[in-house]
Formats: C-alpha cells, structure tokens, sequence
C-alpha cells in the first residue's frame, strides 16, 4: 500500500517564542518515536496578536523559531510542515509556511492567499500556488482560510496534488463550519486533507485544536467513504496517522471523469409570479 506516516502536532499556546519551541519539540519526539515522516505545525502556534501591536510578532526571514524548525527538522529526520510564520518579504508583512526535510534544508514556502478579516489590515496576501514533491506524491499547503474556497483546492489537484495539508486558526465558534469544509474539500476532489489547528487562548478567543486527518477508507468507490482521525477539545497532544494517497488516486480518475465542461452550458432565466 503506498502510505505516508503524518502526524499534526497541536502545542499549547505559549507567551514566548522559547516556551512555545520546548512544547513543539517535545510533541516532535513523540511523533518521530510513533514513527512518523511529516509533520505538520498549526497555524500559530507561536503567541501573537490581530490589533495594535500586531507588528511586534511579525520578524524578518531565517527568524529565530524558523531556524529552530530547521534544527529540529535535521536533528529528529523529519520533514517539517512550519505552519503559519508572520515575515516580511520584500518590506511586505506576509503569513508564510515553509517545507523543511530532514536535512534542514528548505525545500519551498506557501504563502497565504485568501486573507480573513482583521488579516487584510495587517498582511499582504500571496499570488503563487506551490506543489510539494515528496517521495512519490505531491502535496499543496493551503493556509486556513484558502481551504474555504473550492476553486484553490481544486487547482491544486487538477495540477497533481495527492494530499492537501491545511494549518488553520480555527476559533471554537468557527469549529463547525470547519469540519463541513474540510469534509467538502476531500470529497469534491477525491483527495486526502490534513488540517492542524491551533490550541490556546488569545484575548478571549479559544482556539481547541481538533486537528483532522481525513482520508478514504479503500474499497468503496460509489459512495466513497471518509475516514476521520481527531481528538478531543482542548488537548495538547499529537494526531497521527497512516495515509493512504493511492486508493484516491483512483477515486479521483472516476470522479473528475464525471464533471461536465461548464463552459458548455447555456444560461436561461424564468421568473416565478407569486400573484
């Protein structure tokens, strides 16, 4: 079975880039010990704040905790999911997430590219979709709120993508929502979602983790069948899983077979009389 052994890690929000690096570190060796290749990081899981003294968590590239993921990347043999870093690129504010192998080296970046709300104040959104080559699949990183449009994850796939691997920041009033997107996205495309959200608590919001692993259970085709890995509310913890991106590949041949080209469709209007 061709399978990728993936594991989000969910740290719990510290006050200082150093405490939230020893929680991240400590949630690494547990993956590496259960096995795991890729890790994926939240959103944020560094402390920050959207408002007045949102510039002071913004830094410049080779930042002190991106050089802390590389370390660790290297050290423990893992490739690394970064998840959300607040940098300036070009004099630009922007929410980057980088792929490290297990070298240490970065091999590529994903910017985020549909800003929410008090983000558009704060950041520049990104232009550019990137695919990850790893081992014999692709993946595309789609930053929280990139995940809610069906158009992104759909380029993604159409250009090859085996898996979509999502860090969120994800309120817990947001958190139904959520899970109906994630659950859309993997069915629409036939495809694998690993979303991995942010634990903590930020000026009154709650952000409860919740990271989701969904992919298909093999053998059924018509319908097809998801198979969710998450945890419970509110625990700093590890969500991994074995990923199996073969079967769907399959299931996505059928499916993308069965769109029908839209540009081919004739546009009529009737109206209704309520009289």
């Amino acid at each position: 079975m061709h399978s990728l052994s993936v594991c989000c890690l969910q740290p719990l929000l510290q006050d200082t880039v150093a405490e939230c690096c020893k929680r991240v570190e400590r949630l690494l060796i547990t993956a590496k010990d259960q096995g795991s290749s890729l890790v994926i990081l939240p959103e944020r899981w560094l402390p920050f704040s959207l408002g007045p003294d949102t510039a002071k968590y913004v830094f410049e590239p080779n930042q002190e905790s991106l050089q802390f993921l590389q370390d660790c990347a290297k050290k423990y043999s893992l490739c690394v999911v970064s998840g959300g870093l607040w940098e300036y690129v070009h004099g630009h504010p922007k929410i980057v997430c980088y792929v490290i192998d297990h070298t240490g080296t970065i091999v590529g970046r994903q910017e985020k590219l549909h800003l929410y709300a008090l983000e558009k104040h704060f950041f520049t959104p990104g232009r550019e979709l990137c695919l990850f080559k790893f081992r014999d699949l692709t993946f595309a990183i789609l930053i929280c709120f990139d995940i809610s449009f069906f158009e992104t994850p759909s380029l993604a796939v159409k250009e090859g993508a085996d898996l979509l691997i999502s860090p969120t920041l994800i309120r817990r009033e947001g958190l139904d929502n959520w899970r109906i997107y994630l659950r859309a996205r993997a069915l629409e495309n036939r495809v694998p979602v690993i979303a991995c959200n942010t634990l903590g608590e930020v000026k009154g919001a709650q952000y409860l983790g919740c990271s989701q692993i969904i992919q298909f259970y093999p053998g059924h085709t018509m319908p097809s069948k998801l198979k969710i890995t998450t945890v419970e509310e509110n625990l700093e913890t590890i969500v991994p899983d074995q990923v199996d991106y073969k079967f769907p590949r399959q299931l996505r041949k059928e499916r993308l077979a069965e769109r029908i080209d839209i540009g081919t469709l004739t546009i009529t209007r009737a109206h209704v009389s309520d009289e």
